[in-house]
């Protein structure tokens, strides 16, 4: 579990006034109290093995004294300061089993509690925060509510609070924990169970010490609308079973309906969000109209939605003639976003990526020459015409483009064009035709393909023809199983892509370890797109951007917005400038780094 930063906060608040215990009334001895001390000293400077010597020594120490309890108290803030969190929590126990009556037990209760929740025990912390509260001494007991009141809103479930509720001895607690339950029902949209909660304690002749909240929580149920996120995808089971943009599209819903579920327990907004899905059965006209339908509703802020350009673009049509945000989450093409100021491209355009390739390139590369071939299929044609403009505009040449049929499996005339201009280019006077005669005039080769199954058709001609280069590619070279398969021919490529997981990165894991905790499967590559783009919305909405046009002005100002699988930057263009360069070398595929339009 990753503690969030307001965690992590509370933790050191609780910490830093709670320092130095005070002594309880036992024998005096002059002797130990300075040795205490010594470890006091240890502690503050961060020297925790030595301080947890002193204090270990200390607690054991007979007969008993002035300074056991607290060495017991001093023993375990030191494991917890080097993450020993589990021993901290045995010592911890152990000072209430031997000393049940001492004036630290408040403490140790808050600093157990603090340890469960570093194993990820969060439940565990729950419950002994809560006999806190309870059984504890003033400041310990405020300090624990606090911190199950982060963690409740965090970490726990609805199932979690009910358990923590049986048990409890004060009205006090009960309510507290009636109050979180009936927020974590509001936030997931459930009203009837909320009033169910807070009617009988607003009836009832004991004021509860959380009136003002529950009063609070009434007021916003009965006068707040729901704010809504429309999803316009192609969903219908008409759809052949299995294709692609059924999947696609469910495995995105997943993603979003995680990270509304993670919004409505996070209680970062007072103001419920709920996902509109609708289904554009891969039919524009019915896209079409599903907009409509859309801005028709009041409480629908945006539209996240669809996947083809053709019908992104027919969309983006609509919604600004409606007047309503669309993120368009795949969607290529040039020129969408330029439609209006409520259009979004979440993607790269191909204009952004054949300009960020060459920059790259011409910039870090340092490449001055280069040769282009390229799929004559659009996707091909994109990429090659706005990489050959940005790296000739930064003072490269590009020599010669030859262009393929996709499908096409021999390119002999296309390389021995390229030979021939490499050649020429270096001055040597022989026949293209001699593939003895290596080209290495070409600093850079850009492989534009529009489809992964090329990759092998081109990968082994370019050995064959024998032109030593450095070769670059697009989004589409990042395919792992063909990368693996042609490694022999490619070794080096460095391409880009719009989209990059670090698996191993800790805070991935943590988000990975939690969907499959909640959605019961392993967070695939549109899950995380689609948790990116509502987590987008949402926080825009938690920020108080809650209409059409508070959220659209405050989408064309997102810079670096940081997603599990991609930096997101709108800006005035409202295209998606951010992008990753990847490079595929002895069998493994390395993140380089993150380049922006906007660097």
């Amino acid at each position: 579990m990753k503690i969030t930063r307001s965690i992590i906060i509370a933790v050191l608040f609780l910490l830093l006034h709670s320092f130095i215990p005070a002594q309880e009334i036992f024998k005096y001895d002059a002797g130990v109290e300075k040795y205490f001390l010594s470890g006091i000293k240890y502690y503050e400077n961060s020297d925790y093995q030595n301080s947890f010597s002193v204090f270990d020594s200390l607690m054991i120490k007979k007969p008993v004294n002035q300074r056991t309890t607290a060495s017991y108290l001093m023993a375990a803030k030191s494991l917890y300061k080097m993450k020993k969190y589990k021993a901290a929590i045995i010592l911890l126990n152990e000072l209430l089993k031997n000393y049940p009556a001492t004036t630290y037990r408040g403490d140790a209760l808050l600093n157990i509690g603090i340890n469960y929740l570093f194993i990820q025990r969060n439940i565990e912390s729950a419950f002994v925060l809560r006999d806190c509260i309870e059984n504890g001494d003033s400041a310990s007991s405020l300090n624990a509510e606090r911190l199950l009141d982060e963690i409740s809103a965090k970490y726990l479930t609805q199932n979690d609070i009910e358990r923590l509720l049986p048990d409890s001895k004060s009205v006090h607690v009960k309510d507290f924990l009636k109050l979180k339950s009936a927020q974590k029902y509001y936030y997931s949209g459930d009203p009837n169970s909320t009033l169910k909660i807070i009617d009988p304690i607003l009836n009832r002749q004991q004021k509860s010490d959380y009136e003002t909240s529950f009063i609070s929580l009434k007021s916003q149920l009965q006068s707040g609308r729901n704010i809504k996120i429309a999803v316009l995808l192609p969903l219908s089971q008409q759809m052949n079973a299995g294709s692609s943009s059924e999947l696609i599209s469910t495995e995105m819903i997943e993603g979003m309906n995680y990270a509304v579920k993670r919004y409505r327990d996070s209680k970062i907004s007072s103001r419920p969000v709920m996902l509109e899905i609708m289904d554009t059965e891969r039919k524009i006209s019915n896209a079409i109209k599903l907009v409509r339908d859309a801005a028709s509703d009041d409480d629908v802020v945006a539209i996240i939605g669809s996947l083809t350009s053709d019908e992104t673009g027919l969309m983006a049509d609509e919604a600004v003639r409606r007047k309503i945000p669309l993120i368009a989450p795949t969607a290529t093409a040039v020129g969408i976003a330029e439609k209006g100021k409520y259009i979004f491209q979440a993607n790269p355009d191909f204009t952004v990526r054949g300009k960020l390739l060459a920059r790259y390139a011409v910039g870090s590369m340092k490449l001055t020459t280069f040769g282009i071939i390229s799929s004559n299929d659009i996707v091909g044609k994109n990429i090659s015409e706005y990489f050959k403009k940005e790296a000739e505009r930064l003072g490269g040449k590009v020599i010669d483009i030859q262009y393929y049929t996709k499908g096409s499996t021999d390119l002999s005339e296309q390389f021995y064009n390229l030979r021939k201009s490499g050649l020429n280019l270096s001055g040597k006077k022989v026949n293209e035709e001699n593939l003895d005669i290596p080209v290495t005039s070409i600093d850079g080769l850009l492989l534009a393909i529009s489809d992964p199954e090329e990759i092998g058709v081109l990968a082994s001609q370019i050995n064959y023809f024998n032109i030593r280069t450095r070769l670059l590619g697009s989004n589409e070279w990042y395919v792992p199983g063909q990368l693996e398969a042609n490694k022999r021919y490619i070794n080096g490529i460095t391409f880009l892509t719009d989209s990059y997981i670090d698996v191993n990165d800790s805070e991935y894991k943590d988000f990975e370890r939690k969907f499959i905790f909640e959605m019961k499967k392993t967070p695939l590559r549109y899950s995380v797109i689609g948790y990116d783009l509502c987590n987008i919305l949402l926080e825009q909405i938690a920020s108080g951007n809650t209409t059409r046009e508070q959220i659209a002005k405050s989408l064309q100002i997102l810079k670096k917005y940081k997603g599990m699988q991609r930096l997101i930057s709108f800006g005035a263009a409202r295209v998606n400038s951010e992008m990753n360069i990847l490079n595929f070398e002895n069998g493994e595929i390395k993140k380089v780094t993150e380049i922006s339009l906007d660097d």
